[in-house]
């Protein structure tokens, strides 16, 4: 009897366990479809026309801090997903570089974005001109 009752208690607790792995997996995906959902967002604010083109001058974390401080007023802040910019390289004419010494102040921009939940991330990478919708 005391056998018995020693299996299923461990049968038991096998499948509560199991239950609790499910959900947690579930939780994880719910995560991961927001995050993109929401940096798919920011992607599309960021290629709109209307989102103020920040030139290139100086310091590109600059560059990249007026970017994310914008996209702060444009998205919503619910979920506890953040989204920021992370890196902004500049078309110099022939090749992506990381500053803006050599670089024209209106040049092709490329826009790193990155959000973020716990331990969830997602990046994508934009192309930004001024004035223009960039595909």
């Amino acid at each position: 009897m005391l056998f018995s009752v020693g299996i299923l208690g461990t049968v038991g607790v096998g499948i509560l366990v199991s239950l609790m792995a499910a959900i947690r997996g579930a939780d994880r995906r719910e995560d991961g479809v927001e995050v993109e959902a929401r940096l798919v967002t920011a992607v599309e604010v960021v290629r709109a026309e209307s989102f103020d083109y920040v030139p290139c001058v100086g310091d590109p974390i600059a560059v990249a801090d007026t970017y994310t401080l914008a996209l702060t007023g444009v998205l919503p802040v619910e979920d506890a997903i953040s989204v920021a910019v992370t890196d902004v390289t500049f078309w110099d004419g022939s090749t992506l570089v990381p500053g803006c010494g050599s670089v024209p102040p209106d040049t092709l921009q490329w826009v790193t974005l990155e959000a973020t939940r716990g331990t969830t991330t997602a990046s994508a990478v934009v192309s930004k001109l001024p004035g223009t919708v960039v595909p």
